[in-house]
């Protein structure tokens, strides 16, 4: 991930590389229409296109086209200028997470119901209108109780993929870890396995919804769906090391009982951060010295 210069807005400092969760300022409220139930979402690098997987419309992925890189306004309310049906296997019916390579040749879908991340590759990069099926990984083949209910559901509901094509973390919604994996072969989704017997794995909070991490792997956020919603910072002594986190912040997410939040995102350089609701709404904000 690139890290680009300190910007000023509103004569505040941006952060490059959203360091702290403070000062945080909300900077837009805008729509991203012509997607029902949206559960995931991920920026391309170059923040020209904005995507989102939806949970009820045939497991159809949306792509936007942005004018202005990374700004949700610019797009006008407009509707998505690409719209694939994806073809998943086993009749998923809940897909909750989103994720490209970085040169947008590979896309990769994760489902909450069977516990499995999907992979399409992509002939026209960033356009899943050309996406063909490739294979699976399989998240969870063990069941891990959360320390404070004991259930052994396991709905994955948000996942990060390291930008080396090897580590991926995915948040278990109903045990309320978040759990390492690794790709053997870089970016083939259907090499993923566990990173360490036992597992890595951290217990987050009641809740967690998505995950995101600063470049350095030293900074992990979490987002929470249900009551407090909130944005959680946790600190890692050593980088993309999960089992050393550290709760350092936590930023509420003023939202109303219709709103469930959904995805968590940042722009390429971390001085902005998003957060995208089930009603379709994409909440910007600036992260400001």
């Amino acid at each position: 991930m690139i890290i680009g210069k300190n910007a000023t807005v509103g004569g505040s400092k941006v952060l490059s590389g959203a360091e702290e969760l403070q000062n945080i300022e909300l900077q837009s409220n805008a729509f991203m229409w012509g997607s029902d139930m949206p559960e995931g979402g991920c920026w391309s690098p170059d923040g020209l296109y904005y995507f989102a997987v939806s949970k009820f419309q045939n497991n159809r992925v949306f792509r936007w086209s942005v004018p202005i890189p990374f700004n949700v306004e610019s797009t006008n309310n407009a509707f998505p200028d690409k719209i694939d049906d994806i073809p998943i296997a086993n009749g998923n019916e809940w897909c909750t997470g989103l994720s490209f390579k970085p040169d947008g040749t590979k896309m990769y879908i994760q489902d909450a119901n069977d516990c499995k991340i999907y992979q399409y590759n992509l002939s026209v990069a960033w356009n899943p209108e050309s996406a063909t099926y490739f294979g699976l990984g399989q998240l969870n083949p063990f069941l891990f109780p959360a320390p404070e209910t004991n259930y052994t559901f396991n709905w994955h509901m948000g996942m990060y993929m390291k930008n080396d094509g090897i580590a991926v973390f995915s948040v278990n919604y109903s045990a309320d870890y978040v759990q390492k994996f690794i790709m053997t072969t870089p970016w083939d989704i259907t090499t993923l396995e566990f990173a360490g017997d036992p597992p890595p794995q951290f217990y987050l909070c009641v809740d967690p919804r998505d995950i995101n991490f600063n470049p350095t792997g030293t900074r992990m956020y979490i987002l929470t769906r249900i009551a407090p919603r909130e944005v959680r910072q946790y600190n890692l002594s050593t980088g993309w090391d999960i089992e050393n986190a550290v709760l350092k912040k936590q930023f509420s997410i003023p939202t109303v009982s219709s709103e469930t939040p959904v995805a968590l995102l940042f722009n390429v350089d971390y001085s902005n951060m998003y957060v995208v609701n089930s009603i379709k709404k994409i909440q910007t904000y600036n992260l400001l010295e």
